[in-house]
């Protein structure tokens, strides 16, 4: 049982000594087998991908084995790699009388990996008493190229033979123009006792805030306090002497300390120093002081910059960052009133969806909008976070944002309110021909019960068939959407499954589905659009699989992923790592996720249409009519004198600018380039906004304007087996689907059986 348990550790060690997570993050591997092999084995895996003291907390773990190891870790030599060789040899040294340890940590110095020959020279100046025994290394003094590798060879030959030109390799690196080697040459002179020489580099280095320049500084302090005793010996009282020793004793403790954790971060000397010579010369070099360059800040955003080159959706999260996120998540807050998200492919802030009785739908922005900008700073490339700490505030104070449309010819700047935000997840109406219309904006706390409660009305109502608008929905709980497509699977179906990389961390889970108490077999479209993410897509994407929908609009955003939110150990549970750990896959084992190399991912639509875009002259001529106010006073004269009228026009007006009192001869003075219909459009929305106002409601749906949802009801009618130009609302629109209803319906033409449930993702 020992076995086992100090097995499992041995990985747990090599991950989380380096992240210093509170949450495992590496692999914990657990002994499946009995025996020495099986230890070693795993051992070897876990050091190889290990560094520094983390080779030697991995290679302490097999202590439990004591002498009974040795064979297997002797066979386990030949393949090993340079790590694991080094953590073999120190775990021989204490159980392997033969010359097999020393041999392989002479094989470790001259070999390929700096690292491990760095640490391998060190192991051997503790172990080696006979200088026969490095002697073979004195060739190496000669040929090694690495300045690190060759600095701690001459250290072992100076401390362990005695030799003088390998003191003088030492001095000579004094000099070199890299201040790493500097201060390793420096610190090896030290530990020799020759600390006269290494003063000049020491005092350099002593004043940096690193584990380097505070044992530099101990390292001067100790040389004060011997010299100190040195020069009053024989006069000081027995007082003194008793305080200057424990001084001394202190900070000989302390040189041990920083000594142990210098060579701890051994691996710092090579990929880890990249970050800190940068940090260096940014706090000695940078044009600016204060703030920007505090060594907690670069270290700040050197972790953003790692976390977030992983994908869009992993972030590291300050402690300032950390405690907003978890304000947001207690309850109300006042923002603009939209759901943002990063569009992985450009790297922009995208809004998924407006709040319709917030700021930003009020001032016209839309989804899939573009805030290019926050308070006049870039969006590009920041996190989803920090973009959204910028964007809420108190209630009632302003935000100015920069925002870019696909058919605008340059970006606009909105300058907004912020105010507390109300959600109403489910809007739903029934449409004519009893086809009931249930839209969810997300997947929130509350959306299982209000999707059942629209879908109990429209029953009562004597619903048809349903048309389910997932568009915009950016998803939310996955909870709610396993929830959510349960109403309408019956059976033990498989909705979706996540699994990860690792599957001690994230192994395969299956999500089912679990009431039996379905609602009834109606005919079921669902509208999608490339705002539809991560919950949008299971439900869409698991009714698609199990053939239980027609899926209408265009392919998803391809958010499938699972992020996990890590409290990071290091700076006391302060900050937070969200890692994207897992991904999601339909039941026919497909994947949601988009491929950022590729662009493949998401959901595709059986029936694509395209939302209608205004030609941007058209566009522009709708903004200058808006911005001269010339359709206002029309839309107020009609509301206030034909009000009755103007609520069922709202509605429906038939697409049919003549039942608009006055138009024609109000539209003779316009002197625009629109034509009636493009003009109809803009006095019904405003008629439609004040509508909204009276009935204070927005309206669930505009199928007159909505070309995807025109479709989505054809297709419905289809089922039915109803002719949609029958049903007098739908006469006008029903010729755009006449080439359609020739064809074979996309049921008919996919009518494949259920796909086989995937054992594994691929």
């Amino acid at each position: 049982m020992q076995r086992r348990t100090n097995a499992a550790a041995l990985a747990l060690a090599a991950v989380v000594l380096l992240a210093g997570l509170w949450t495992v993050v590496g692999v914990t591997r657990s002994v499946r087998a009995e025996g020495a092999r099986d230890a070693v084995a795993e051992a070897v895996a876990a050091m190889d991908e290990a560094r520094g003291q983390e080779i030697f907390e991995i290679a302490h773990s097999l202590d439990a084995l004591g002498a009974e190891g040795v064979p297997a870790a002797r066979a386990a030599l030949a393949d090993a790699g340079p790590r694991a060789r080094l953590g073999l040899a120190a775990y021989l040294l204490r159980y392997d009388d033969s010359d097999t340890p020393i041999a392989t940590l002479r094989e470790i110095v001259t070999g390929d990996d700096p690292e491990a020959a760095v640490l391998a020279a060190g192991l051997l100046e503790r172990e080696v008493d006979d200088p026969a025994e490095i002697a073979p290394l004195a060739a190496a003094l000669e040929t090694a190229r690495d300045p690190r590798v060759k600095i701690a060879i001459a250290k072992l030959l100076r401390a362990r033979a005695g030799r003088t030109d390998a003191e003088r390799v030492l001095k000579d690196y004094l000099e070199a123009s890299d201040l790493e080697v500097r201060a390793a040459a420096a610190f090896a002179l030290a530990e020799l006792h020759n600390l006269e020489a290494a003063k000049p580099v020491l005092r350099q280095i002593a004043e940096e805030p690193t584990v380097r320049g505070r044992y530099a500084h101990a390292l001067l302090q100790q040389d004060k306090l011997v010299r100190a005793m040195e020069k009053t010996q024989g006069l000081e009282t027995e007082k003194q002497v008793v305080l200057m020793r424990r001084k001394l004793e202190a900070l000989e403790k302390k040189l041990r300390e920083l000594q142990r954790r210098r060579t701890a971060g051994a691996g710092g000397a090579g990929d880890f120093a990249l970050l800190q010579e940068l940090e260096r010369n940014i706090r000695l070099y940078y044009v600016e002081d204060g703030e920007k360059i505090e060594t907690k800040r670069l270290v700040d955003q050197a972790a953003k910059g790692m976390v977030g080159s992983l994908d869009p959706f992993s972030s590291y999260m300050t402690e300032k960052e950390t405690r907003d996120f978890e304000q947001s998540m207690q309850g109300e807050y006042a923002g603009i009133g939209a759901v943002v998200s990063m569009d992985p492919k450009d790297k922009l802030l995208t809004i998924i969806r407006p709040i319709y009785n917030g700021p930003a739908y009020e001032a016209g922005l839309r989804s899939l909008d573009k805030i290019t900008k926050v308070e006049g700073e870039s969006t590009f490339g920041k996190t989803v976070e920090e973009l959204v700490s910028k964007l809420k505030g108190p209630a009632g104070t302003p935000v100015t944002i920069t925002v870019f449309r696909k058919n605008w010819d340059k970006e606009r700047e909105f300058t907004l309110i912020r105010r507390r935000i109300h959600l109403d997840s489910v809007h739903y109406t029934m449409l004519p021909g009893k086809i009931g219309y249930v839209s969810l904006s997300q997947f929130g706390q509350t959306a299982v019960r209000e999707v059942e409660h629209a879908l109990e009305e429209l029953e009562k109502q004597g619903m048809k068939g349903l048309v389910f608008d997932l568009r915009a929905n950016p998803g939310g709980l996955l909870s709610a959407a396993v929830d959510i497509a349960d109403k309408f699977l019956k059976g033990n179906k498989l909705i979706v499954f996540s699994q990860g990389r690792n599957p001690h961390i994230a192994p395969r889970r299956e999500f089912r589905t679990r009431d039996d108490s379905t609602h009834p077999d109606y005919p079921l479209v669902v509208l999608v659009n490339g705002a539809s993410a991560s919950a949008s897509e299971i439900v869409s994407g698991a009714l698609q699989d199990h053939k239980r929908a027609l899926l209408v609009g265009t392919t998803t955003f391809g958010k499938g992923s699972v992020q996990q939110l890590m409290r990071v150990r290091t700076t006391g549970g302060k900050s937070t790592l969200r890692l994207t750990i897992a991904k999601y896959y339909l039941p026919s084992g497909r994947s949601i996720h988009r491929n950022p190399e590729t662009g493949e991912g998401g959901v595709h639509p059986d029936v694509e249409v395209q939302p209608d875009e205004l030609d941007p002259c058209v566009a522009q001529e709708v903004d200058r009519l808006l911005k001269a106010n010339a359709i206002e006073p029309y839309v107020q004269k009609l509301w206030n004198e034909h009000r009755d009228l103007m609520v069922k026009l709202a509605e429906y007006d038939g697409l049919d600018w003549k039942r608009y009192p006055g138009f024609d001869a109000w539209y003779a003075t316009l002197d625009t380039t629109l034509d009636r219909d493009e003009v109809r459009r803009l006095v019904r929305g405003g008629i439609r906004r004040l509508a909204q106002d009276l009935r204070a409601k927005q309206f669930a749906q505009d199928f007159e304007s909505d070309v995807q949802l025109q479709r989505a009801i054809f297709e419905m009618t289809r089922k039915l087996g109803v002719d949609m130009a029958s049903i007098p609302e739908y006469a006008p629109i029903a010729p755009k689907f006449a080439e359609a209803a020739a064809q074979k319906p996309e049921a008919e033409k996919k009518a494949e059986p259920e796909p086989a449930e995937s054992p594994s993702a691929h």
